[in-house]
């Protein structure tokens, strides 16, 4: 499943971040634009002993998502289950809405000679005491006007525009949880593209990818930048 193509294609079929272009030849205008009326002014050369006293700083900004701290005994029981998870250290439980199971299912069987994909948005929980993550996929949002084939799916410039005001809407406590994708009578499993996208889009150890094969009637979770298969779900 292909979110960004590194190096855009020029025929009209291959996916194009049209968003990044306008950005890149904005900036560029603009570079041109002030080296064309500023003076050419050389800076100085940073001595030793400015290079070594400077300090470089990461600061993190405040609306970075980041996991609600839970206790996982006291919080599961506040969960419509109809049975009780057992608890793991350094270990994941995942959850997905049967409303949002069902929309994954049905739009995945819509077509089965070409793979289809979506999103995945809810919310993300962490035990410190245990290590442990629990995520809450609230639901799932089709990705329409995609590039599908029979072996890949991918985004386009009018995918992501149709698909932004659905994020207006979340509820403030929701993040982006990863993305969900068909393989249509290849089996489950993360390919070579699958785990870039994991580790170059999704890398958070609360995201996820979800992998169903339609024609199969296989399904799996992965979790991390590293795709590892989740099975307490």
């Amino acid at each position: 499943m292909f979110f960004k193509k590194k190096k855009p294609a020029e025929s009209a079929h291959d996916p194009i971040d049209l968003l990044a272009q306008v950005e890149e030849q904005a900036f560029i205008a603009d570079v041109l634009a002030h080296k064309a009326t500023a003076p050419t002014v050389l800076p100085e050369k940073p001595s030793t002993e400015e290079i070594d006293e400077s300090e470089i700083e990461w600061e993190e900004q405040e609306e970075v998502y980041r996991p609600e701290t839970v206790v996982a005994e006291t919080f599961l029981p506040s969960l419509p289950l109809s049975f009780a998870p057992e608890l793991r250290p350094n270990a994941y439980l995942l959850f997905i809405r049967r409303q949002a199971w069902n929309l994954v299912q049905e739009h995945l069987r819509s077509d089965i000679s070409v793979e289809q994909g979506g999103l995945l948005v809810g919310r993300a929980l962490y035990d410190t005491r245990l290590n442990t993550y629990i995520i809450l996929i609230e639901e799932a949002l089709v990705a329409p006007q995609g590039v599908e084939t029979a072996t890949s799916f991918s985004y386009t410039a009018e995918t992501w525009a149709a698909i932004f005001p659905h994020f207006r809407e979340l509820p403030s406590n929701w993040t982006l949880l990863g993305s969900y994708h068909s393989h249509p009578n290849f089996g489950v499993f993360l390919s070579r593209v699958d785990l870039d996208t994991q580790e170059n889009i999704f890398p958070h150890p609360w995201q996820v990818a979800v992998v169903v094969d339609p024609v199969r009637n296989e399904e799996g979770f992965f979790t991390g930048e590293k795709g590892v298969a989740c099975n307490d779900w």
